[in-house]
């Protein structure tokens, strides 16, 4: 397999880091917002070149969507930065594939500049107790009634309508397990990493209970998370979550002081409620 030029994906890389700098200190919605933006598409990109088994076109895609993170309402300066980046670069040569679909998808004028749900996401937080970072480290395998005793780690996802009182919405939640081992790790099989989570959402007073489960149990995203669950939440409630991991008793002796690091990645976004 040839190799894949990653220079036009490291370049949009190198300026989007450089537009979180500008905007780090600016407090309003559409600052918050992009910044939001920006994350989602780094994370992706980071994901897909540490994973490493990738297509040219998977490539593209990502370059893409860096940049689109980028644009605002200015579409045709957004467009002006593109190809400045690329000239700053030092590649003069990109796909075809790559033009086509940034115009495409970027500066077609019948498509809306405004998305509902990218402009208001920032009024959803997530607040950790702890931190985010689940660490798995030569645990003792236990049995289930005995893992289920462990410390729970809690969060909160909220909404707050402060910014915009008239407007009646709800927020779609999906609570994501994000990897972060080392490629050199000796790695738990996921099938024997359990887990078991509970939440109680504060408007309507649901508690829900899940069953027990494994990380193999979820479906596993493009970027390589794993999808915990997924909800929906009214205006300015919050929702409280408590989550249990612990190691099976099935594991093999040959994985025994083992490891897996995780986290968690909470993604929202925000519907207009009829």
């Amino acid at each position: 397999m040839k190799d894949i030029d990653l220079s036009l994906l490291k370049e949009a890389i190198k300026v989007a880091e450089e537009t979180l700098k500008d905007i780090e200190n600016d407090d309003t919605i559409k600052a918050k917002n992009k910044r939001k933006k920006i994350n989602k598409a780094l994370e992706k990109a980071y994901a897909t070149i540490n994973v490493g088994n990738f297509t040219e076109k998977t490539i593209a895609k990502r370059t893409d969507e860096v940049w689109e993170s980028l644009l605002d309402e200015n579409r045709p300066l957004a467009f002006l930065i593109f190809i400045f980046g690329i000239i700053l670069s030092g590649t003069f040569v990109f796909t075809a594939y790559q033009t086509y679909s940034f115009i495409k998808f970027n500066l077609d004028p019948t498509k809306n500049n405004i998305d509902f749900n990218e402009e208001l996401s920032s009024l959803v937080k997530v607040d950790y107790k702890e931190q985010s970072i689940v660490s798995l480290y030569d645990q003792m395998s236990v049995k289930d009634s005995t893992g289920l005793q462990n410390p729970p780690e809690e969060f909160t996802i909220k909404n707050d309508s402060s910014e915009v009182p008239d407007l009646n919405y709800l927020v779609n939640y999906y609570v994501y397990l994000a990897p972060l081992n080392n490629k050199d790790d000796k790695l738990i099989d996921k099938e024997y990493i359990k887990y078991k989570y509970t939440y109680k959402d504060s408007s309507t007073g649901k508690y829900y209970e899940s069953n027990i489960g494994t990380l193999a149990d979820l479906p596993v995203e493009e970027d390589g998370t794993m999808l915990l669950t997924k909800g929906t939440q009214n205006k300015d409630s919050k929702t409280d979550f408590k989550v249990i991991f612990w190691i099976g008793v099935n594991i093999p002796n040959e994985q025994q002081g083992s490891s897996y690091t995780f986290k968690f990645k909470v993604d929202a976004d925000v519907a207009q409620a009829s």
